[in-house]
């Protein structure tokens, strides 16, 4: 299949309504790689805070305008521009285009070939994964590089609050790394039961009134911290690590009780676009200083290449999980719940504005 001259392409609306509109597949630029997407992957994230805010209750659609959505996508290169060597026609690719039937990417090949990272990033894959598999490089990335904040060390507990693709991305992660036991907590009883079925030793409703002391119970460790305990805390239980992957806040309490003396918090989800940007959070100062808590945030910022005190890349961290999926030791299957038409795209980002149930990850295939 090849594309003609006009090709499919998602757009949200100031109101927060998605639509397949058409678009003109534009002529290749001597810079340019032009690709054929055949499979896109849906952010439950990134993608829904923008559809969450334009429908909220009282948001005015004036403040919005017409935006494209997604950017996980692979496909066929379809033509290079004349001053492309780094691909060819026929070469199967990750990016990161739009929700649509095609993508450009503008290509800098002298910065390339000088060593440095192209932005928008465009990658070739292996030929033994499918284009499902390969979609996850990119939310395992955002996955590990949470996970190696988090700094685990063989033995040590940790716990992933939200358990979407990300967070039962970051759950199989941290029991690769060695930590045990690794604990899901989520309020969607289907989401805490697949966490199981991928390794969670035990799993917890979020909004369970008790679920600090089930959390320090789960994690007691009666030779370590034998210790007089710090200001009436109990010692010797608590998570040692534990990886936020939810857009709500609400759980960071709970993760300063929960926590083990020394134990290490990852900020790993986007709370700041939900329900507004720049949430704020209470910190129970007790905890985070009797028990010598360290927080961190993880969003990747500037890390399109290694730098001396941190080598992992994203695209290292791509090649990783790729690595991992193709090794069948990173089980991604379970998470793509929906392999659907793009013309299905509206229903589907109305399914997922209702709340988690009835879906885990959602992609869509663009006919070839």
């Amino acid at each position: 299949m090849t594309l003609g001259t006009t090709g499919k392409r998602l757009l949200l609306d100031p109101a927060g309504k998605v639509h397949v509109i058409d678009v003109p597949v534009p002529d290749v630029g001597s810079n340019d790689v032009l690709v054929r997407t055949t499979l896109s992957q849906i952010s439950a994230g990134t993608e829904m805070n923008d559809v969450r805010k334009r429908r909220a209750a009282g948001a005015n659609p004036a403040d919005f305008s017409d935006m494209g959505l997604g950017y996980t996508t692979v496909g066929i290169v379809e033509a290079v521009g004349t001053n492309v060597t780094s691909f060819a026609p026929g070469d199967r690719v990750l990016g990161q285009g739009n929700h649509g039937s095609f993508w450009v990417v503008p290509w800098d090949q002298a910065r390339v070939d000088a060593g440095l990272v192209n932005s928008p990033f465009l990658e070739h894959v292996p030929d033994t994964l499918e284009d499902l598999e390969i979609l996850f490089a990119t939310l395992g990335d955002v996955a590990l590089h949470a996970v190696r904040h988090g700094r685990i060390q063989l033995g040590e507990s940790a716990a992933v609050y939200g358990l979407g693709q990300i967070g039962l991305l970051a759950l199989q992660l941290c029991a690769l790394n060695g930590a045990h036991p690794v604990l899901g907590i989520d309020p969607s009883p289907s989401r805490r039961a697949l966490a199981e079925t991928l390794g969670a030793a035990a799993t917890f409703d979020a909004l369970d009134p008790d679920i600090v002391a089930k959390l320090h119970d789960a994690t007691r460790i009666p030779f370590a911290f034998a210790d007089e305990p710090a200001g009436g805390l109990e010692p010797g239980s608590g998570v040692d690590v534990q990886v936020h992957m939810t857009a709500r806040l609400d759980p960071l309490q709970t993760m300063f009780e929960a926590a083990a003396d020394r134990g290490r918090i990852v900020l790993g989800g986007t709370p700041s676009a939900w329900p507004e940007r720049g949430p704020k959070a209470t910190i129970g100062v007790d905890q985070f200083l009797r028990r010598e808590v360290l927080l961190v945030g993880s969003y990747e910022t500037g890390m399109t290449r290694p730098h001396p005190y941190w080598p992992w890349s994203r695209s290292r961290n791509r090649a990783v999980i790729l690595d991992l999926v193709a090794r069948r030791q990173l089980n991604v299957r379970p998470l793509a719940t929906h392999i659907v038409p793009y013309t299905q795209a509206p229903a589907m980002y109305d399914l997922m504005h209702q709340g988690t149930e009835g879906w885990m990850g959602i992609n869509f295939t663009w006919g070839g």
